[in-house]
């Protein structure tokens, strides 16, 4: 079974803040216009130290990988992982439109993986999450904010 490739983002940027809602659980994200900002995608960080810790949690046989530093074999473990998580959180109509994505963090010495949430490219891919459903996501997949950053990155794969 052949995964597809991620679309490579750089150059995570924090998440845009936005004023205090009088109504925080229908208060959506703002989405940057491509205009002025360029092509960004929505994204939560998923660090790789942090990841291969949950798919030992998840299944204590990839151990053996994280011992045999298998970098190739995790990552398309946490590809799987991600996949579940995006098809759980459509199926729990928590959001329907997640998506695996690659970010360049400057803060890391390799890109990581990133659970996207949404892109400012195309009027369909514009749904953004309301605050609400990002505190859903992060609880549901247990995603702690100090541990996995929430980002705007650019999106490479449009430039």
């Amino acid at each position: 079974m052949t995964t597809p490739t991620p679309a490579k983002v750089t150059f995570a940027e924090p998440a845009l803040s936005t004023t205090k809602p009088s109504h925080p659980v229908s208060k959506k994200v703002k989405i940057p216009s491509l205009k002025a900002h360029g092509p960004r995608v929505l994204g939560i960080v998923l660090p790789h130290e942090k990841m291969f810790a949950r798919l030992v949690e998840v299944n204590p046989k990839h151990q053996e990988l994280v011992d045999a530093h298998d970098e190739w074999r995790l990552a398309m473990e946490v590809n799987m992982l991600i996949a579940i998580w995006c098809d759980d959180l459509e199926e729990k109509e928590i959001w329907p439109h997640g998506f695996r994505i690659m970010v360049d963090l400057r803060s890391q010495t390799t890109c990581c993986q990133a659970l996207g949430l949404t892109k400012n490219t195309t009027p369909e891919s514009r749904n953004a999450p309301t605050i609400e459903q990002i505190r859903q996501i992060r609880e549901y997949l247990r995603l702690p904010r100090e541990e996995y950053p929430l980002v705007w990155c650019r999106d490479q794969s449009k430039i």
